[in-house]
């Protein structure tokens, strides 16, 4: 990471700001730019000495970002960065040089890792904010309780195999991807940026955001299906002590997840109420 990054540093802005009614902000193209200065100081000589202003004529970061959702990214890459290196070097008497200088400096795994490096460092401290984002958008969810319904597999997140209320499921379906964009125009502003970058925003999104909401998601659906197991296991004898005597496997598995889905909102509870009702009625 470079140290001597200073220019996204909180402090900056409200150093400005105390000066000026109007809070400073910068694009992340601007702030890009700054970046790709401080990054090729730290490249040895070799690597950034061959036209390094001309180089940066030609925006790298674009480029890969409007490649994101391609299928092959590195392949559409380099074709969109030779289209335009060649607008820029087309007519220079060492075009050859200059092309292999390029793509040795502007490699599609060094651009993929500086971009992925920038914007962690431009968006400071926003992984931290997301898990508190996600905790609370499952607290206001959590709130709601219906009936629950059975997923394994659901977009924008996987929860696992758990049964979700229905309200629950309808509440993060609705909030999942609108407090992840709430959380990045939080972070933006906090951080005096204004992201003009379409592309770049849904790179953030999937790339820096997305993958902490899917895992908290994923390990708070777990955790709560194993405190639940916990309590059914605990609980087993005085479940099939409520079995009536003739009654049959459909009759009591429907009546009973009724009684009990209050009490097992992220059980299995009509596999789990099957394979009691068949293990009590074993000679």
């Amino acid at each position: 990471m470079l140290r001597n990054l200073i220019w996204f540093i909180p402090l900056l802005t409200i150093f400005t700001a105390s000066c000026s009614p109007m809070l400073s902000t910068r694009t992340d193209e601007q702030a890009w730019i700054e970046y790709l200065a401080e990054v090729k100081l730290k490249r040895s000589p070799a690597a950034s000495n061959v036209q390094p202003d001309k180089f940066s004529e030609i925006s790298v970061r674009k480029i890969l970002l409007s490649c994101h959702k391609t299928h092959q990214t590195e392949s559409c890459y380099r074709a969109k960065a030779l289209v335009a290196f060649d607008a820029t070097f087309k007519n220079d008497p060492n075009y050859k040089k200059l092309q292999q200088a390029f793509f040795a400096t502007y490699s599609y795994d060094r651009v993929f890792a500086e971009v992925q490096s920038f914007h962690q460092v431009l968006l400071s401290g926003m992984d931290l904010r997301a898990v508190d984002h996600v905790r609370d958008l499952h607290q206001k969810c959590d709130e709601r309780d219906e009936l629950g319904v059975t997923i394994h597999s659901f977009s924008p997140f996987l929860g696992g195999d758990t049964d979700i209320p229905k309200s629950y499921y309808n509440c993060l379906n609705e909030e999942f991807e609108k407090d992840q964009d709430q959380l990045l125009v939080e972070t933006a502003e906090r951080l005096g940026l204004t992201i003009v970058t379409p592309e770049a925003k849904q790179w953030i999104r999937e790339r820096q955001i997305h993958p902490v909401y899917e895992k908290y998601t994923h390990d708070w659906f777990q955790k709560q299906l194993g405190l639940e197991q916990e309590k059914w296991n605990s609980e087993k004898s005085e479940i099939i002590s409520r079995f009536e005597k003739n009654e049959s496997l459909q009759s009591a598995v429907k009546r009973l997840s009724r009684e009990l889905r209050h009490q097992y909102k992220f059980l299995p509870l009509e596999v789990q109420l099957t394979e009691l009702y068949k293990g009590a009625r074993k000679p």
